[in-house]
């Protein structure tokens, strides 16, 4: 917070960083752009800008194929963690309060 001095009154002013409101935008527009692209589309525009890369002995095609399989796979690998953490949440359930699972899912004593 900065005061300034002027005739008959005084200025207060404070300052955000920054570099704040940038890293917010990237952010977003990271968010949006993979939440209503597809994949492919991703693949293909990073392929048509990365392409002048060849003439460097770049191996794009093998760049852009590793990104389109982990841009396919991702959301398939947080379901799986998430079914993960949801089957562990339930075993500390049976863990803590077995009557209640006794009652409700009898096929869980087979």
């Amino acid at each position: 917070m900065a005061i300034t001095q002027h005739a008959s009154f005084l200025v207060l002013y404070a300052r955000r960083p920054i570099g704040v409101s940038p890293n917010i935008l990237i952010f977003q527009s990271a968010s949006l752009c993979l939440t209503t692209t597809t994949p492919e589309q991703l693949a293909s525009a990073l392929w048509w800008f990365m392409y002048p890369l060849n003439l460097f002995g770049v191996p794009v095609a093998e760049v852009i194929f590793t990104l389109l399989l982990s841009l396919r796979f991702i959301n398939l690998a947080f379901d799986e963690a998430s079914k993960g953490y949801l089957f562990f949440i339930i075993l500390k359930l049976i863990k803590a309060k077995p009557f209640l699972f006794i009652h409700i899912f009898p096929f869980y004593l087979m």
